[in-house]
């Protein structure tokens, strides 16, 4: 068998500082569907690339070990961030790389799609990281999520002023009516951008006036895991399977004798669980059924002895906070991501890898077997 080739130092082909290999791409229809009200006061696209600029060609990675996944491809202010909390709270790269992906995803939206290797993909991330209790995974998490939590209190109080305007003229229509049945104006709809502990029936109604981008964030995953199917739900992971792929969904609500339909969805998903739970809480069904498949698992195979401070040090989060926001007031409006001849380069690679992997363990039973048959 030939022997399996290293994969190249991709700091070799980083794109240029200029940004000419990476194809940044806005669609036609940039402020379809916003008014201009809300355009004018949105922030400008050119910003928001500014603070996504590319990784210089010798990106300076402080706290990567050939252990911790590679984020030299990741803009130059996403890795400062990463660096920073890396730094100062003395964790891995996972705990911060798991949940960022996650929530920058749920932030950009669903308009945001990467056009590449034949397949035109919305930033969707199921994130899990994997660590023993009191290793820290789930503060770095909570630094991460803690601009989508401000986003929903704003969009909460919203939904409550809403909420209250819509009984008021409701109770003013039924007041005005002889009989007391005239029609009643529709119920606003409950927006958010992130939640946490929720049933699959209160996620749902949430995805319908939320559905371009949602995030789940869950300290301990497997509580989420091991709520499916509890009670007697049938398709369950169907459900979430098709929240995956961005799938549309229709709600029938036999009380208020409506139809709530949602074209697609953003669902993304982030969370932490421990190694000695981790084979029960993904059982041979979520294998089988691809469920497992659609996660990302995040498991760092070395956690340095942590240092004992005086006075812990905290990481300066304005610039992830800012990138968030910016991102949010953005997600409106259609962008087009394209992937340069280098990006796609590692990604064929990738799937080369991909691909070898799945073969690997048949080639090695084939050998095993030819070996005893000659025996």
């Amino acid at each position: 068998m030939a022997k399996k080739k290293k994969r190249e130092n991709p700091r070799k082909i980083q794109p240029s500082v200029t940004g000419t290999d990476t194809k940044i791409q806005l669609s036609d229809d940039f402020y379809n569907g916003v008014s201009k009200d809300v355009a004018s006061s949105v922030t400008d696209i050119d910003d928001v690339l500014s603070m996504l600029k590319l990784a210089p060609v010798s990106p300076t990675i402080k706290v990567n070990n050939r252990f911790e996944p590679p984020i030299y491809g990741l803009p130059q202010s996403v890795q400062d961030i990463i660096t920073e909390i890396c730094t100062k709270k003395q964790v891995p790269t996972e705990f911060v790389l798991s949940p960022l992906l996650a929530v920058a995803g749920a932030a950009a939206g669903r308009q945001s799609i990467l056009d590449g290797r034949g397949y035109k993909n919305p930033p969707c991330f199921w994130c899990v990281v994997i660590a023993d209790p009191g290793s820290n995974k789930s503060y770095p998490q909570k630094l991460i999520s803690n601009p989508l939590l401000d986003i929903n209190k704003v969009l909460a109080k919203a939904y409550d002023e809403e909420l209250q305007e819509w009984k008021a003229k409701c109770a003013a229509i039924s007041k005005g009516s002889k009989d007391g049945n005239a029609p009643q104006p529709p119920k606003p709809q409950k927006r958010r951008v992130c939640v946490s502990d929720t049933t699959r029936e209160a996620l749902a109604e949430i995805l319908v006036g939320s559905p371009d981008g949602l995030c789940q964030i869950r300290d301990e995953l497997s509580g989420w895991l091991g709520d499916i199917g509890r009670y007697g739900k049938s398709g369950e992971i169907s459900t979430y399977l098709s929240y995956w792929t961005g799938e549309g969904f229709t709600i029938d609500r036999k009380s208020e004798e409506s139809t709530a339909i949602v074209d697609a969805v953003l669902y993304n998903l982030c969370g932490t669980i421990q190694p000695g739970i981790l084979a029960d809480s993904f059982s041979q069904q979520h294998i089988s059924n691809g469920f497992t498949h659609r996660f990302m698992f995040f498991w760092p195979q070395t956690i340095a002895k942590k240092r004992i401070e005086r006075i812990p040090t905290v990481p300066d989060m304005a610039a992830w906070n800012s990138l968030i926001n910016s991102l949010y007031s953005l997600r409106q409006q259609k962008i087009t991501l394209t992937l340069s001849d280098e990006a796609n380069n590692v990604a064929m690679d990738y799937e080369k890898e991909i691909e070898d992997s799945k073969t690997f363990p048949i080639l090695c039973r084939m050998k095993k077997a030819c070996c005893l048959s000659s025996t």
